[in-house]
């Protein structure tokens, strides 16, 4: 259907209008502008339900829209979460005497005066939740003063005028709290004609830090021995931390709030998906905090900040944004009289504390502290010497970008190790240390033998050479030739064909009396065979056609493997998917020359089904016909070619390697889905033309003939 123009006059009709229509979506790839604000009318979250039915539902159980809200709503059932503390007014005023409530969600709720907008303030005035107390706000002197604090707290904000006309209140509005318009922009265009008009999607940190701050940026405000509260993107700002976006590690859709059982989902990145060796050497200390399953939040995101409540002398309610520790037992935190912090948290904020080290017992002094921090991340001899002993990582240089891909690229397969510990090192065999290590594949790249066998996991030199020209050029620059003499020729992706390839010519090594061994069959990741559409076993009276990718990917894998960087994928993380995330990057997918936004996940169209259907045809017919068997690995039962059989018949081996081909190819068809669909059902032709009946699969294309 197309969408009909309309003004839309309140989030009320807008949303009946999207429900009647079932929001039925027609892809036009016609989107004509991004709506910027003041140009569109807000329609209210409630508008976005119907389209965004999940990412509302944990939206609403955030503490954005609880940023302010009427008394009248505070008490209705269900505005608040269930795993919130019940919120709790001054019992001197009446409700009749509240206007608005601001927060009481997480830390506070303040009240606002019904008659005048204004908050009150003095004795019994603030509802602190961690203790579920009334106490004292700003000072001991009843009163009511102006709230000027709306444009963070509510959607839609002019700084003119007063909202409904009450003399306290410092502006006007059109939605009370933080809805998704405050963020995307009003929506009004949007739910109108949401293919003619897109809403802004701002993934910087500087749309979190409009409001998430204090002061200037670059100074960070202290009181009563903490940090104080909301200033987050303060804290970012001042480290090394700023190379990221605030949603590089948060999904703001999702609380964080502890009683929330979703919680999780809520951080999309941690500590050790970047900091795989700070990790590593927190395992091998003998302090026993990693046994007793101390996390790094708890020390580097320590509780220096106050919003309502400290539980002791050195913890407050709000975890810092700073991470750095300084470890000097004459260093403090807090600096200039009290009313600055120091970039950096302190051990008696990150180690005296209630439930670790109790300040209260004299043993446990900062001087202790301090003498122990040395041996929560023990040195290892054997570390490389890093780029930053020479280089800078302060953000906007060489060295912060740097910094921030080896943050990507230790979440990667090559950076977790997962390819390393495959290796047969110091054996005399050079075969796997060529692409499975560093030293080998320098040696291999430059000519020069790699000596010793305390080989390493392949790293940034591995494939960098970064002082040979100044510029990290790259160790493969031209082109490869592929084992079956074709030529991979797409740019930087010529560095990644030199070893995600089959290594096999598919014409010679499939023949016939051919003897199988476990590992028979092309090498474990042959991409760029596959991406090609080449080098695979075709058999006679099929024509092997290929997807739009051979062609249109100038860069090869690049093009879709570093595009953007989120919740572990992309960039120098190289992954298209984080499954605990339930993400599939698509941002490579869905550019302007390629699909133009048409791709909501990889099984476009239904293809990877379609090649998982066939692979598990094949798989079938290949077990019946004892070509695989079921072999058990360290007590894990899996499919290898049947070793020692001799297969007389180069069609009947041919199967099996199209088999291997498609499976360690690790893309469902996506890389080319064409050439994959046509070698498997090729293969299926031929050891059973008519039919696979052991199994019922999802329909297939037809095979060119």
């Amino acid at each position: 259907m197309k969408y009909a123009h309309i003004l839309w006059l309140s989030a009320v009709v807008a949303l009946a209008l999207l429900t009647a229509a079932g929001c039925e979506r027609k892809v036009t790839n016609e989107i004509i502008s991004i709506v910027p604000a003041g140009q569109a009318a807000y329609v209210g979250s409630s508008a976005c339900q119907a389209c965004h039915a999940d990412i509302y539902a944990d939206f609403v159980k955030t503490g954005h829209p609880s940023m302010l809200a009427t008394a009248d709503s505070v008490q209705q059932a269900g505005h608040f979460p269930d795993y919130v503390t019940p919120l709790q007014k001054p019992a001197d005023l009446a409700w009749g005497d509240i206007d608005r409530v601001i927060g009481g969600f997480w830390w506070k709720a303040n009240f606002t005066e019904a008659a005048t907008g204004g908050i009150y303030y003095g004795p019994d005035r603030l509802f602190t939740m961690a203790t579920e107390t009334i106490d004292d706000y700003d000072g001991a002197t009843p009163g009511v003063e102006e709230y000027a604090c709306a444009q963070c707290h509510t959607t839609g904000y002019i700084a003119e005028g007063n909202q409904e006309g009450k003399e306290n209140i410092a502006g006007h509005w059109r939605f009370d709290g933080v809805q998704c318009e405050a963020c995307h922009g009003p929506g009004g265009d949007h739910v109108a004609d949401p293919y003619k008009a897109a809403l802004t999607v701002d993934r910087s940190s500087a749309l979190c830090g409009r409001c998430h701050i204090k002061g200037e940026v670059s100074t960070i405000q202290a009181a009563n021995g903490f940090i104080k509260d909301h200033q987050q993107y303060n804290e970012l700002f001042a480290g090394k931390h700023l190379t990221l976006e605030c949603v590089d590690c948060h999904d703001p859709h999702v609380s964080l709030h502890p009683g929330n059982p979703d919680r999780a989902r809520g951080l999309v990145n941690r500590c050790e998906n970047c900091h795989l060796d700070e990790v590593q050497s927190y395992a091998r200390s003998a302090l026993p905090h990693y046994d007793d399953g101390v996390t790094c939040i708890e020390c580097h995101m320590a509780k220096a900040a106050w919003s309502a409540y400290a539980s002791g002398t050195y913890e407050g309610d709000v975890h810092s944004h700073l991470m750095v520790i300084n470890p000097d037992p004459t260093a403090s935190m807090i600096a200039d009289g009290g009313e600055v912090a120091n970039p950096y948290l302190t051990v008696e904020y990150t180690c005296l504390k209630a439930g670790c080290h109790n300040p209260a017992l004299p043993e446990n002094t900062k001087a202790w502290a301090a003498s122990n921090a040395s041996q929560v991340h023990p040195a290892d001899a054997g570390e490389a010497a890093s780029c930053f002993t020479c280089h800078s990582d302060d953000p906007g240089t060489l060295g912060g970008k740097l910094l921030a891909a080896r943050q990507q690229y230790d979440q990667s397969a090559h950076g977790t190790g997962e390819t390393y510990n495959e290796n047969r090192l110091g054996g005399g065999s050079t075969t796997c240390e060529r692409c499975h290590t560093n030293e080998g594949f320098v040696a291999r790249m430059t000519g020069v033998p790699a000596v010793g066998d305390q080989f390493t996991r392949i790293g940034c030199f591995t494939c960098h050479q970064p002082h040979t020209t100044g510029t990290l050029g790259l160790r493969v620059e031209n082109a490869v030739t592929l084992a079956n003499g074709t030529t991979f020729d797409k740019g930087d992706a010529n560095l990644c064909a030199a070893c995600h390839q089959s290594r096999r010519n598919a014409s010679t090594y499939v023949s016939n009396n051919v003897s199988l061994t476990t590992h028979w069959g092309p090498h474990g990741s042959p991409q760029s065979d596959m991406l090609l559409g080449v080098n695979a076993y075709e058999y006679d009276g099929y024509e092997y056609d290929h997807s739009a990718h051979t062609n249109v990917t100038p860069d090869g894998c690049l093009d879709c493997h570093m595009a953007g960087s989120a919740y572990g994928t992309g960039g120098h993380a190289f992954y298209m998917a984080n499954e605990e995330a339930e993400f599939e990057n698509t941002l490579g997918c869905n550019t302007a020359l390629c699909h133009d936004g048409e791709v909501e996940d990889f099984d476009y169209e239904g293809s990877q089904t379609e090649v998982a259907g066939l692979l598990a045809d094949l798989e079938t017919l290949l077990t019946n016909a004892g070509l695989l068997s079921w072999v058990d690995e360290g007590g894990e039962m899996v499919l290898e070619p049947t070793d020692g059989l001799n297969v007389t018949n180069a069609d009947s081996s041919g199967a099996l390697y199209n088999y291997l081909f498609v499976k360690n190819d690790h893309s469902l068809g996506v890389h080319n889905t064409a050439y994959a669909v046509g070698l498997l059902q090729s293969a299926i032709a031929y050891l059973n033309p008519s039919g696979v009946a052991e199994r019922t699969g999802p329909p297939r294309i037809s095979a060119a003939h």
